[in-house]
């Protein structure tokens, strides 16, 4: 698991550090599709992500998934928990 997570609790709780990497890429606008809570659809990423993370703290493991990842998709409940979902 991320040591991300124990300097990250609440929003991110159980999440691996990729969702707080996917977070801060959806406050920066760059989604490639907005979703909607409402509806339950995902804010969603397309790969490639080779230079994505260069900002962003990431362990070495999530960092590798990342990579081959082709997209992420990002979800916030109504509670403010934020999920992923990585489509390899």
């Amino acid at each position: 698991m991320c040591a991300l997570i124990e300097r990250h609790p609440g929003k991110f709780e159980s999440e691996s550090c990729i969702t707080k990497v996917a977070y801060d890429w959806l406050i920066d606008g760059m989604a490639d599709e907005y979703g909607s809570t409402e509806e339950g659809t995902p804010d969603i990423f397309y790969g490639p992500f080779t230079d994505a993370t260069s900002d962003n703290p990431i362990c070495d493991e999530c960092l590798a998934e990342i990579l081959s990842a082709k997209e992420i998709r990002l979800w916030e409940s109504n509670d403010g928990f934020v999920t992923t979902e990585v489509i390899e």
